[in-house]
């Protein structure tokens, strides 16, 4: 009898358990249901950047795009319901002014809710430039002329000047179609860092037309010599230059140094005024193989540094620029 009972107790508990194991959980998580979405707006440059740690999201639209009456989407699972500022969004576009955060609420057929904060932002904004762009020039071209010294063969981490001046050449001329193992093969095939004077060489050999020029103040000619349509090669200190780490940002150097006199040559492509600050349009040749987050293009291509910056960099290791003319014209100032 009493071994009767201690089993039947045990066979009692066991499937109590069992039961309270199999039971039916009525509990919906949020997440199964309001997060899976996707909000964007008509227009933008990318999906939108979603940050579920603060619930936000981040936009970036084209740098001349007005903040206002912008067409607005969102693709929710069925029955959920969608609210901006707290209007019912009924269609799947409406119109809504950005110029401030908007709230985004999604409410589940549960009633269970989530609320975002959606931040809308131009290219200048997200890039971390500033608002305000009062002026730009980027001596672009119709083709890709970037270089980046990764897989530029034995010599790549010394190979900065025969990438800047395969880039020079082939915006230059778009029938020179330099690589940057090219470069090396013509100066200092057996390794070493280019000289300016390497540089100049190289580019008077392909029939490019340069000239030196006194960096008295970075912001005035940089901006003038650009205005020509004269490109710009630096050579300078990039630990002057500072570290961001932000993988959406575009300014200062996306790389450490960790001593001073650490040389460096990079292309001077155009310049942008944010805010009152002078930026100048870079093509760095540092990339090493990593691209930007959301581009996906490579991280030393358009990037952009201060002018104060560049100046404590050039003061520190070169105060000149080398001016680049187009094939077939003169540098004339």
């Amino acid at each position: 009898m009493k071994w009767y009972f201690k089993h039947s107790l045990f066979f009692s508990l066991s499937y109590l358990c069992l039961c309270l194991a199999c039971s039916k959980d009525e509990h919906v998580p949020v997440d199964s249901t309001v997060q899976q979405f996707e909000f964007g707006i008509v227009g933008q440059l990318f999906p939108a950047i979603k940050n579920p740690n603060h619930k936000s999201l981040e936009i970036i639209l084209p740098q001349n795009s007005t903040k206002t009456n912008l067409s607005a989407f969102c693709r929710v699972t069925p029955k959920t319901q969608v609210l901006l500022n707290n209007a019912i969004l009924i269609d799947s576009q409406t119109v809504v002014d950005c110029s401030m955060p908007v709230k985004l609420s999604l409410i589940a057929e549960n009633s269970m809710q989530q609320e975002w904060t959606v931040h809308v932002k131009t290219e200048s904004e997200a890039y971390g430039l500033g608002t305000m762009v009062t002026a730009s020039k980027s001596l672009d071209r119709n083709y890709e002329f970037y270089r980046e010294q990764k897989g530029s063969g034995l010599y790549a981490v010394e190979n900065c000047g025969p990438a800047v001046a395969a880039m020079a050449i082939h915006w230059a001329d778009s029938g020179m179609n330099k690589t940057v193992s090219d470069a090396r093969k013509a100066i200092l095939p057996q390794g070493g860092d280019w000289s300016t004077s390497d540089l100049i060489d190289y580019l008077a050999a392909a029939g490019i037309q340069s000239t030196m020029a006194y960096l008295s103040n970075v912001e005035q000619n940089v901006k003038k010599y650009i205005d020509l349509n004269y490109l710009l090669i630096l050579c300078l200190d990039m630990h002057q230059i500072k570290y961001n780490a932000n993988a959406i940002e575009k300014t200062n150097k996306f790389y450490p140094t960790f001593h001073s006199g650490w040389s460096h040559f990079l292309l001077v492509k155009g310049y942008r005024i944010v805010d009152g600050n002078f930026y100048l349009e870079v093509y760095d040749p540092n990339s090493n193989g990593r691209v930007h987050v959301l581009s996906h293009q490579p991280r030393g291509k358009d990037r952009y540094y201060s002018a104060d910056q560049i100046e404590l960099a050039t003061d520190a290791w070169w105060k000149y620029a080398i001016v680049v003319a187009p094939k077939g014209e003169t540098v004339k100032f």
